[in-house]
C-alpha cells in the first residue's frame, strides 16, 4: 500500500547526487528518478516503512533490495539508493522493525530472517517488480542479506556484502569473553539514533571511550540498566548468555546461508575490520562450493572498507549480475592490499595463494623466535580484573589511530 504518490527528483537533489557520484568515481548518471514512501505489512501485524526509488523515463535495469536499521535519510539514502536509481536501478530501501517509522520493537537482529522473507513476498506482488532482485549493503545491512540467504529466494540473483557478519553470536562471545565496549557502544547508538541523528551518532562512534565510566562499573548490569532503561532489551539477554547454542542466539546465527547461497556474491572487508574473520569464512565456504564470489581486502578498518572503490565494484557487480550487461567491467576474483614499506594492491585467482607456514614462539624481551626455548626464560605481567588493560589495537569499529599512551601502561607488554 502506497503512502504517497511518486515524486520527481528536485533540482537540488540532482546537483547533489551528481556531485557525490563524481566524488565516488562512478560512471555518469543515465536518468533521473522518482521517489515514494511505502508501507510493507509483514508477519505479526508489523508494518515496515520503506522508500521506493524508480528510474524516471526508462525501464529499470533491475530491482535492488536494501534492509537496515540506521534510517533512510540523506546519508544512507544517497549511498544505498539514490546513486543507483540515477544509474537505472529500482531500489526498495526498507527500515528494520522498530526503526525509523517501522512498527514493532527492534530486537538486535533476531527477526531478520523471517522479516526478509516477508518483504520479498510482498515485493513480488507489486506491479513494479522486475522479476529478479539483488541485495546490497554493509555491516548490519549485510547481516540482513545473510539472514535472507538462510532460505535463498529463487528470484535473488546477486548480492554485495561489505564488512558483513553472518553470525553475531560468534562475534560477541566467540573468544569466550564478551566484546563489551563494541556491543554496548553499538546498542547505545541504535537505541538513541533517532534522537541524536546521523551526525550525532557518527560523532559518538568516533569517541568510543565516552562510555568507559559506564563499562568500569562492577557489577556491570545495574549500571547498564540505569543507562539504557528499557531501550536495549536485546543487550541484557546477550550479555548474560555465553552459550552460543542457546535459544537467545537462534536468530543471530546465519551460517546456513554460507551453505545454501548459490548466487554471485561480492565480499569486501579490511585487514582491521571487526568482521574480517567472518568475511574470510564466507569466502572459503562459498568458493569451496563453487559459488561465484569475489573478495576484496583493503588496508583499513570497518568504516574505511566501505569506500569509493567498493562502491565502484558494487556498480560493476550490479551491471554484470543483475542487469546482465555484456559491457559490464569485470571485478577481480581476489584483490588484496599488502602493506609494509612498499604497499601495493595484488590480484589473485583465489585466496589464499600458495603459502609456506612458519611457526614462531614467544621469547623474552617481547620478541618472537623460530626456536622453542627450553632455558626457562620468562616475561611477566600483573593481571587485575578490577583494573583491566585497555584495548591497544586490533580490529576496532572506530577509535584511535595511535595508542602510544596505552602501550606504555604498566600492565601492558609490547
Amino acid at each position: 500500500m502506497a503512502a504517497q504518490a511518486p515524486a520527481p527528483r528536485p533540482l537540488w537533489a540532482t546537483v547533489f547526487d551528481r556531485a557525490v557520484g563524481w566524488s565516488l568515481g562512478l560512471p555518469s548518471e543515465t536518468c533521473g528518478y522518482t521517489f515514494e514512501s511505502v508501507k510493507i505489512p509483514i508477519s505479526g501485524g508489523i508494518v515496515l516503512a520503506a522508500d521506493l526509488y524508480r528510474p524516471d523515463g526508462q525501464d529499470p535495469a533491475g530491482t535492488v533490495l536494501v534492509r537496515g536499521p540506521y534510517g533512510r535519510g540523506i546519508f544512507f539514502g544517497m549511498l544505498m539508493a539514490r546513486i543507483w536509481a540515477s544509474r537505472g536501478y529500482q531500489v526498495l530501501f526498507v527500515s528494520c522493525r522498530g526503526t525509523y517509522g517501522s512498527t514493532g520493537a527492534f530486537d538486535g537482529g533476531s527477526s531478520e530472517a523471517q522479516d526478509g522473507q516477508d518483504v520479498v513476498a510482498w515485493m513480488r506482488e507489486q506491479p513494479w517488480y522486475t522479476g529478479t532482485f539483488a541485495t546490497i549493503g554493509g555491516s548490519y545491512l549485510g547481516f540482513t542479506q545473510w539472514a535472507l540467504l538462510t532460505d535463498p529466494p529463487p528470484d535473488m540473483v546477486a548480492a554485495v556484502m561489505t564488512v558483513a557478519p553472518h553470525d553475531f553470536a560468534e562475534r560477541m562471545w566467540g573468544t569466550g569473553a564478551f566484546t563489551l565496549q563494541q556491543h554496548v557502544q553499538w546498542s547505545d547508538s541504535v537505541a538513541n539514533q533517532e534522537t541524536r541523528g546521523i551526525w550525532g551518532t557518527i560523532q559518538n562512534f568516533k569517541n568510543p571511550n565516552r562510555l568507559d565510566p559506564l563499562l568500569k562499573n562492577i557489577p556491570l548490569e545495574p549500571a547498564l540498566k540505569r543507562h539504557f532503561g528499557d531501550k536495549a532489551p536485546w543487550l541484557f539477554e546477550q550479555i548474560k548468555q555465553p552459550d552460543l547454542d542457546h535459544q537467545v542466539w537462534a536468530g543471530q546465527r546465519h551460517g546456513r546461508g554460507l551453505e545454501k547461497a548459490n548466487i554471485p556474491i561480492y565480499l569486501a572487508t579490511g585487514w582491521y575490520d571487526i568482521f574480517l574473520e567472518q568475511t574470510m569464512e564466507q569466502y572459503q565456504a562459498l568458493s569451496q562450493r563453487g559459488c561465484p564470489v569475489s573478495l576484496r581486502i583493503g588496508p583499513g578498518g570497518h568504516m574505511e572498507a566501505q569506500g569509493s572503490e567498493t562502491t565502484r565494484d558494487t556498480h560493476r557487480w550490479l551491471e554484470a549480475h543483475l542487469a546482465r550487461k555484456k559491457t559490464a567491467q569485470s571485478v577481480p576474483a581476489v584483490k588484496i592490499y599488502r602493506g609494509g614499506e612498499a604497499p601495493e594492491w595484488l590480484e589473485f585467482p583465489k585466496w589464499p595463494p600458495a603459502t609456506s607456514h612458519k611457526e614462531l614462539f614467544l621469547a623474552p624481551e617481547g620478541k618472537l623466535d623460530g626456536l622453542h626455548s627450553a632455558n626457562g626464560d620468562t616475561s611477566s605481567f600483573t593481571f587485575d580484573p578490577s583494573n583491566p588493560t585497555p584495548t591497544v589495537g586490533g580490529a576496532l569499529l572506530l577509535g584511535e589511530v595511535a595508542s602510544t599512551t596505552r602501550n606504555c601502561a604498566p600492565e601492558t607488554m609490547s
